[in-house]
């Protein structure tokens, strides 16, 4: 009996054959036990296409279930309405056809990172970079056009077309302003710092507070805008109190050249003399046209030699038109406000090349926008007048001359230090 129970427990002993060491028994591991195997996560990085309908079509490779595709959409659509563009990259963890993260970097402020819960659906948020508020003081003196000279003084373009947004009301940047004119201001910007995702960073939701030109030939014609809330609306007065041109912008469109002037014209087509009823403004195809106040789409389609073309009612008895667009941003019917853009620069009808030709009516009849004396649609009275000139006004314009200086300082000792670094380091 003993002999048959030893026979089948020697196979599972091994005996050191050393004849120095004792024997010790030592345990075989049973061929049953198993090892333990890790999980293998795929990371896969891809864009999307321009066939790509949204995330199904996206992962249409991967054999994802549709559940998780459903749960994936509606999570990121909570923190980012948007939608996906072709071009854009998402980065994803794959296990078994299970995305258990996934990133997609639409832009410098906005990164939505997406985590599988334990209860299978998704959550997302955006861990984009917070941005700083910071200051713009701007400085610049025309040499060639208004873009050029603030992009010499080293500001942002959101910092610039800010600039010629307010200031666009009062100045017509293509007849006002010539060589050795100057423009300043200050602003208040969200700045998003350079990282590994926007390494050039980015300057977004610009607040002017101030802005001012000096324009003209000879003794300069100032105009100035204040930022001046009024209840629970933002105004840009002049010194004044008024909102002076606030009704139609004299230039609805940025970096324009004015190629043809108001008045009795040769056709360029037709070679007839006639009236020309606008003014038009030559930029490259493509470039936004702005609503130059607000008001009401009359028409937005096609109109004889006009080409594709937009008419838009407004108060006190203006109406505005646009032609030869490219394309259409706006419709029959729609309410617009200044600055929306309602189109793009084409040359659409007969039109030697691209460009606008706008046109502004008053109680039916053509006038001339650039020389149009248009009413304010603000104007401060009494008290609130008085308060305004007396404090306000004088405040703003001491704050900004203080900002100026400290600005020219810090620009007089960087340029300083790096004529003494010149000297001292010498020839290379």
């Amino acid at each position: 009996m003993y002999s048959d129970e030893l026979e089948q427990v020697l196979p599972l002993i091994e005996i050191s054959t050393d004849p120095l060491e004792e024997p010790v028994a030592k345990p075989v591991m049973s061929q049953a036990a198993e090892e333990v195997v890790e999980p293998v996560i795929t990371t896969v990085e891809k864009s999307f296409s321009k066939t790509d309908n949204g995330l199904t079509s996206f992962f249409a490779e991967y054999d994802i279930p549709y559940a998780d595709i459903l749960s994936m959409d509606r999570a990121i659509k909570l923190v980012e309405k948007a939608g996906f563009k072709a071009g854009d990259t998402l980065t994803f963890s794959l296990q078994d056809s299970i995305v258990t993260q996934l990133s997609w970097y639409r832009d410098a402020k906005t990164i939505i990172q997406v985590t599988r819960q334990e209860d299978g659906q998704y959550e997302a948020k955006n861990v984009g970079p917070e941005p700083l508020r910071k200051t713009f003081i701007v400085d610049s003196v025309i040499e060639t056009n208004f873009y050029a000279a603030l992009k010499n003084d080293n500001q942002p373009d959101e910092v610039i077309y800010e600039m010629a947004d307010i200031l666009g009301k009062v100045v017509g940047f293509t007849s006002d302003i010539h060589k050795g004119n100057r423009f300043q201001g200050e602003l208040v910007c969200d700045l998003y710092a350079p990282s590994n995702y926007f390494p050039e960073g980015s300057v977004e939701n610009c607040d002017l507070s101030y802005a001012k030109a000096s324009i003209g030939y000879g003794e300069p014609s100032v105009k100035e805008m204040f930022r001046y809330v009024i209840g629970d609306e933002i105004a840009y007065l002049n010194e004044k109190g008024e909102a002076a041109g606030n009704l139609l912008m004299k230039t609805p469109i940025n970096g324009a050249r004015l190629s043809s002037n108001f008045g009795s014209r040769r056709h360029p087509i037709s070679g007839y003399t006639r009236m020309h009823k606008g003014t038009d403004f030559a930029a490259p195809t493509g470039t936004p046209i702005y609503a130059a106040g607000n008001g009401t789409v009359l028409r937005a389609s096609r109109y004889g030699t006009f080409g594709n073309y937009v008419r838009i009612k407004h108060a006190n008895g203006y109406e505005t038109a646009y032609a030869h667009m490219q394309g259409f941003a706006t419709k029959r019917g729609a309410y617009v406000r200044q600055g929306d853009i309602i189109g793009y620069v084409g040359s659409t009808g007969a039109s030697t090349g691209p460009h606008l030709h706008f046109e502004v009516y008053l109680n039916g009849k053509a006038v001339n926008s650039q020389t149009l004396k248009m009413p304010p649609v603000v104007k401060l009275e009494g008290t609130v007048l008085e308060a305004y000139q007396g404090e306000y006004v004088v405040t703003v314009r001491s704050d900004f001359a203080n900002a100026l200086a400290r600005k020219r300082w810090d620009s007089l000792q960087s340029w300083a230090a790096r004529g003494f670094n010149a000297l001292t380091q010498g020839p290379s």
